[in-house]
């Protein structure tokens, strides 16, 4: 079935009138693969529920991690090719009347990004300021359907519910500090094109030379020197967490990434080793969350050894295969 047909069907059950009032739900999948930042799940959620071989979107855009200095920050280094690919653009949320712009833009197939604070919901956990998207309303029960990160378990997952037009109202976000400017994405729309040029991304080998400290196999060693250092001194630089959950979920996500990837591209079988990769990757995620969770110093030192081992070893995984990787 071709994405123009999935979309129309999608479009027809999603898209009713009740008199004057409407209700208008967008196609999106609550669970892609690649979620760390909620920005990754709103374009592969909606590119997905749309028709897409979200397969083909992960090997272009999200087969390469990279290393910002300083902040020990990883991630993936065409995310912004792939936001660049959609229709996007920015919008200013003091100059609208919220209810109005989303209802517009929702008929007019455009998804909605949107910072707002949790603590107006009327959920029990709260995350406070930081992003979601809106994909839907239905003016009968005057709800708004919105997906992103919420607090469970001492821990936060990517989900969808919906929320009145009031607590979206009561929840804008006008201003953000110098910290959340830094950690969360700007206001903007996007929609679905019709095609996307994945071939706007395919040599990788011109990556890596381009950015040859900063990307791919070396992202490793730059992390392992971070955790080293950082291990030993009381603070992080921008206010981020000492081994960040995020920087360790990116990891583990191109290793989930590249057995996909690696299944398509090679007859040869590789299974042993991404499987190992996958392992050693939720290993490290999963002992950095049990030292966030009860952070002592006495352990600090030991257990960013324990974490650079293993990330060493999926280092050393990588360049066994990094021949398939940036073929």
């Amino acid at each position: 079935m071709s994405n123009i047909k999935l979309f129309t069907i999608i479009y027809i059950i999603n898209y009713n009138y009740n008199g004057d009032k409407m209700k208008k739900i967008l196609p999106f999948d609550c669970n892609p693969i690649v979620k760390t930042y909620p920005y990754f799940a709103d374009y592969l959620g909606a590119l997905k529920a749309n028709g897409y071989e979200i397969d083909n979107i992960l090997e272009h855009y999200f087969i390469c991690i990279n290393y910002i200095p300083f902040t020990g920050q990883v991630n993936f280094q065409h995310k912004a090719s792939l936001r660049n690919s959609l229709k996007y653009h920015k919008y200013d949320v003091e100059s609208i009347d919220i209810i109005d712009f989303v209802k517009t833009n929702i008929i007019k197939n455009n998804y909605i990004t949107i910072v707002l604070n949790d603590n107006h919901f009327e959920t029990k956990q709260k995350m406070g300021v930081h992003n979601w998207l809106l994909y839907g309303f239905d003016d009968e029960q005057e709800t708004i359907y919105i997906a992103g990160y919420v607090a469970y378990e001492n821990c936060a997952i990517y989900k969808s519910l919906t929320i009145t037009f009031t607590e979206l109202k009561n929840s804008i976000v006008k201003k953000l500090t110098k910290i959340e400017k830094r950690r969360i994405s700007t206001n903007h729309i996007f929609k679905i094109p019709e095609n996307i040029n994945l071939c706007a991304i395919n040599n990788y080998g011109y990556i890596k030379k381009l950015n040859f400290y900063f990307i791919s196999l070396h992202v490793f060693k730059l992390l392992i020197f971070h955790n080293f250092i950082y291990a030993h001194l009381n603070f992080t630089p921008y206010k981020r967490d000492f081994l960040d959950l995020r920087d360790l979920r990116i990891i583990y996500e191109q290793s989930v990434v590249l057995k996909k990837v690696l299944s398509k591209r090679t007859c040869n079988s590789f299974d042993k080793e991404l499987t190992e990769l996958t392992e050693l990757s939720k290993a490290i995620l999963i002992e950095a969350s049990i030292f966030h969770n009860n952070p002592n110093k006495s352990r600090k030192v030991k257990c960013a050894k324990s974490i650079n081992r293993k990330i060493y070893k999926i280092y050393k995984i990588e360049k066994s295969l990094s021949k398939y990787i940036f073929k």
